[in-house]
């Protein structure tokens, strides 16, 4: 029988137990006797921390909702982590549902990969008509860095003015950096700094509702994240989402292009320049993202899948997909700048649009169309 010992790990918040190390919460009994009266990390976080390794641990998009669900119920002020580079990826469905009246302070995160020639002016316009584009009400916004902790002590700020006495959630899908913005403030403003909460690269590190005192009386709560399943991060090992996910400031691949070329996107995705005046395709994405361009003609399909067999040519999928075995997104772009985006993979801005084209991307990951953001894009 599964030994239960009413103790969580401070790392993700998964209840501690001994029997099973593919479950949530495994650590060997022998550690938790040692350190009975101390805090504990669980086997999956303290690997993540100290070897940034990650153990796979599966969780239900449904237990998550409860959880919002039980935040909504209280009287409390939500903070709503969004990831600038997959907006639309960082958006939580019904959100209403579940939030009822409570304030809500919305944090836009990783504002640091943008290029430093993006005003913040320019960005917070942008930001507030998404936000109205997607029916999301809120009190007021910040563009923060949770790696390089920007606009956190103003967030804070905000935080402790609206709080009224009242815990605080933090909610957002997975791997926006929820976690990361917590720790931001404890390092800042908690004695408890020694206990960092598990934060990475990875999706879903946060397993339950971590609680941290930021005062004598309220808590801040950091609240798993709903895995965005129209993502490409759905089609990814933990190797390969490093390379996916932006960790510095992003600079412009640009190609000149004009009918019958094809762009490769890792062994990915791709797109089809069909026909049209040619333009400038600016690619905005990680700095380990790799490009080929090539000729659209009978033999693309098949070129494509030498570099799928290519061990250098990054990143590569969870599993061996050709062109024929993808989804195919045919657009007519609108005349005038307009920005195509890969849900979590790239951004390509297409400086003078007109053009017909075809993006291939694995099954369900969402492409769309959507205005540019200032001599490029974010997803």
């Amino acid at each position: 029988m599964e030994e239960r010992y009413q103790k969580y790990c401070y790392g993700c918040g998964a209840e501690l137990q001994t029997e099973d190390s593919k479950k949530a919460g495994y650590l060997p009994k022998e550690v938790i006797e040692k350190r009975k009266d101390g805090e504990l990390l669980c086997q999956r976080c303290f690997k993540l921390q100290h070897y940034g390794m990650m153990l796979e641990t599966p969780i239900a998009n449904e237990e998550f909702k409860k959880i919002l669900k039980k935040a909504g119920d209280n009287k409390c002020l939500l903070v709503y982590v969004i990831d600038i580079f997959n907006f639309s990826g960082s958006i939580i469905e019904g959100l209403e549902e579940y939030t009822k009246d409570n304030p809500i302070l919305i944090a836009i995160n990783k504002c640091d990969i943008l290029p430093k020639s993006v005003g913040l002016n320019k960005i917070m316009n942008w930001v507030k008509n998404q936000l109205e584009h997607y029916g999301i009400r809120y009190e007021d916004v910040f563009l923060v860095s949770s790696i390089k902790g920007q606009e956190i002590d103003a967030l804070y700020s905000k935080i402790v003015e609206m709080s009224n006495n009242k815990d605080v959630y933090v909610i957002g899908n997975a791997n926006v950096g929820k976690s990361s913005l917590v720790n931001q403030i404890l390092k800042r403003y908690s004695n408890n700094t020694g206990q960092m909460i598990t934060s990475s690269v990875f999706p879903g590190t946060t397993l339950n509702v971590v609680q941290i005192p930021y005062d004598d009386d309220n808590f801040i709560y950091d609240t798993p994240g709903l895995i965005y399943d129209k993502s490409i991060y759905n089609y990814l090992d933990m190797k390969n989402l490093k390379y996916v996910l932006p960790r510095k400031e992003m600079k412009p691949i640009s190609f000149q292009l004009g009918e019958k070329q094809t762009i490769f996107i890792g062994s990915s995705a791709a797109i089809n320049f069909e026909k049209g005046p040619s333009s400038s395709f600016i690619f905005y994405g990680s700095t380990y993202l790799q490009y080929h361009r090539t000729k659209l003609n009978n033999k693309t399909v098949e070129k494509f899948q030498r570099l799928v067999e290519d061990p250098k040519f990054l990143p590569k999928l969870n599993q061996k997909l050709s062109l024929k075995d993808m989804e195919s997104h045919k657009f007519t772009l609108p005349k005038g700048r307009i920005s195509i985006v890969i849900s979590g993979l790239v951004c390509i801005d297409v400086v003078n649009g007109g053009q017909d084209v075809t993006v291939y991307a694995p099954k369900n990951v969402q492409v769309y169309l959507r205005e540019t953001l200032i001599g490029g894009s974010v997803c």
